[in-house]
């Protein structure tokens, strides 16, 4: 069975490149984590939105 150790990694990574970006980065941290075919789901006023740089740009 799998500790799924690989992944976890993956996602203290992506986190800890969000957590370092400036600003201006935010949306090429997440491009390079996400799936072109991204949805993020959000509360009002964000809506859902289609992909990480109107994520980056709306809800950061």
């Amino acid at each position: 069975m799998s500790s799924y150790q690989v992944e976890k990694q993956l996602v203290l990574n992506y986190y800890k490149e969000l957590d370092s970006a400036a600003e201006n980065n935010l949306s090429k941290v997440m491009e390079r984590y996400l799936d072109d075919h991204y949805i993020w789901r959000g509360f009002h006023p964000f809506n859902e939105q289609s992909s990480a740089k109107a994520v980056s740009e709306l809800f950061w």
